[in-house]
């Protein structure tokens, strides 16, 4: 809690106890927080029976990509310190961070000489693709690993705004900054019939993106006795 009741001068009964701020606070949360599905807007692995597997060819199928792919959720953490700067617990000053764990997802296919199996290309303008399975010529193992990370702080001026019984209710207002980091890897691995025509590709593709901006938000919390609540919502 942020600000919290007056105790023992209020006997058992907090309800007539105005709520005032402590000196100092500080606070710890888990967090299980859903980050929205990692863009992979593009076909990057096509499977085709009986061709080469070209995106838009008769019976050309996409393993992996052309949608936004589902992390599940993330564990984390936040930590939070603030104190209050006067004696009436009107106002005061907070900082705090978040962290969520690395979570990565994707494909993986060990070596197979299956149907034609191929990353989509193009060629001149026009789509192809490269083969990584060619029965009688090549077989393959494909990794794909699509990698998340976020995490973010701010700091805030905190206002009381109602203070009735056991209620309080303050206004936050101040700045916040976040970073969310993305990388894709395809890691191919493709021997041939032929030895001497063994190859293997790694692509990576890595993202970050950072946001500097206001922070809005509104705290209410209350209790009675050894039960309390709050809640916090930021924008």
């Amino acid at each position: 809690m942020l600000f919290r009741s007056c105790c023992d001068p209020c006997g058992a009964d907090r309800l007539s106890c105005s709520p005032i701020a402590p000196r100092v606070w500080a606070n710890a949360d888990y967090l299980l927080w859903w980050v929205k599905d990692a863009p992979v807007s593009i076909p990057l692995l096509t499977i085709n029976e009986s061709a080469l597997p070209v995106v838009g060819t008769p019976g050309t199928r996409i393993l992996y990509g052309d949608q936004g792919q589902a992390q599940g959720a993330f564990n984390g953490g936040r930590i939070g310190l603030g104190c209050r700067l006067d004696e009436q617990g009107k106002i005061g000053l907070e900082a705090g961070g978040f962290l969520l764990e690395s979570r990565s997802n994707g494909f993986s296919m060990p070596s197979t000489a299956a149907p034609f199996i191929g990353l989509p290309i193009f060629t001149d303008g026009s789509p192809n693709a490269f083969p990584l399975v060619a029965p009688g010529f090549f077989i393959a193992g494909v990794n794909i690993s699509n990698q998340t990370q976020l995490w973010g702080a701010d700091s805030n001026v905190v206002l009381n705004v109602l203070r009735r019984d056991s209620l309080t209710v303050h206004a936050l207002t101040g700045f916040r900054y976040l970073d969310l980091q993305e990388r894709l890897d395809v890691v191919t691995v493709s021997p041939a019939t032929d030895p001497a025509a063994n190859f293997a590709s790694n692509d990576a593709f890595q993202t970050q993106n950072r946001f500097y901006g206001g922070n809005l938000g509104v705290q209410i919390s209350g209790g009675r006795n050894r039960l309390g609540f709050q809640l916090l919502a930021k924008a």
